[in-house]
């Protein structure tokens, strides 16, 4: 027995009832029934049920000006616990993705940031399994780059518009599926380019029935995914697409900043080993110099030595000296070529 008008609904006698079946008369050994509808707003959430269990029994309109009452008392207790849990809950969201924010702000290691936006998926959500995606610009595909409870290797390929993630990236909206056997996302059928196989069956060797896939966005660039599996046939509620898409908001911001302190780390080893160049260049600059001036300085004396030899031979010395002076005036030479070797590198 149940109301969904705004008004009560009375059964005088039960056992003579249409409206309540016996099996409910004979369990609770009703004689008697009026029910109210528990209103909140413009929905009815609940309906409020007074038995009369002695007797049948006759309804009067105090009666059930009473049961309304009681009623909207009772729908109003319900909703403002029913606001408080929310509120309460939505607390605990803000709390869980402020810590959340704080350790993906403590490191500027990519890896690190899409490890620990991984782990807070499934934390976040109680989904088992968690596959954080990057994309790759130029190739226009993701690539799985942190995985939890999937048996799949990192640099797992999902093409653009592929399943839930692919799908999720190319509408840049979040994308799920209760059921991925009896209702797959778009794109189920088509091949996984590594494995060779329809991701309908990538779904059934990995062991996963539901799915859950939001974009990563930064200033209008996607820059990756964040998808989690059930193991279970499971409809996220609004409040897991709502954390998701969060955290998926948090993710981008730290994305963002790995790369720009990625990108700024690289510029400075480019930097460095320029400047390293350049030291060198003017290290070698400045040795040659040195080089050329202490050439030009040894030859003035090599040619002084060669000059003194040839001269001597010249005047024809004694037989046991011709030999000696021939070695020195060979070597001067050999000397004299080298200053030159010298002269050239400065």
């Amino acid at each position: 027995l149940s109301a969904y008008v705004e008004a009560c609904e009375s059964v005088d006698d039960a056992s003579r009832s249409g409206l309540v079946t016996p099996a409910w008369v004979e369990a609770f050994g009703l004689r008697s029934v009026l029910v109210v509808p528990l209103i909140s707003g413009d929905r009815v959430i609940g309906t409020l049920s007074v038995d009369e269990t002695r007797a049948p029994r006759v309804w009067t309109s105090g009666d059930q000006d009473l049961a309304m009452t009681m009623g909207a008392q009772v729908a109003l207790g319900i909703d403002r616990a029913r606001q408080y849990e929310e509120s309460a809950q939505r607390a605990a969201e803000v709390q869980t993705l402020s810590a959340v924010g704080e350790r993906l702000a403590s490191t500027l290691d990519i890896q690190e940031v899409l490890d620990e936006i991984a782990d807070s998926a499934t934390k976040l959500t109680g989904a088992q399994r968690s596959v954080v995606f990057e994309m790759d610009q130029e190739a226009d595909h993701l690539l799985a780059r942190a995985v939890r409870g999937m048996p799949v290797d990192k640099g797992y390929l999902v093409l653009v518009g592929q399943g839930a993630v692919g799908t999720a990236v190319a509408r840049r909206a979040p994308v799920w599926s209760a059921d991925v056997v009896e209702d797959p996302p778009p794109g189920y059928d088509s091949i996984q380019v590594q494995e060779k196989a329809s991701l309908a069956e990538m779904a059934k060797r990995f062991g996963y029935r539901a799915v859950l896939a939001v974009p990563v966005v930064s200033r209008e660039t996607v820059l990756g995914a964040v998808g989690i599996y059930w193991d279970e046939a499971h409809r996220p509620a609004e409040r897991e697409i709502r954390l998701l898409s969060a955290l998926a908001r948090q993710a981008a911001i730290a994305m963002d900043n790995a790369r720009l302190v990625t990108d700024l780390r690289h510029t400075l080893d480019d930097l460095k080993a320029a400047q390293e160049t350049l030291v060198r260049g003017a290290t070698l600059r400045a040795v040659g110099e040195l080089a050329a001036g202490a050439a030009h300085h040894l030859n003035n004396l090599m040619a002084v030595v060669l000059g003194r030899t040839q001269l001597i031979l010249m005047k024809k010395p004694p037989e046991d000296l011709v030999a000696s002076l021939k070695t020195i005036e060979r070597s001067a030479v050999d000397a004299a070529e080298t200053v030159r070797r010298i002269q050239a590198f400065g």
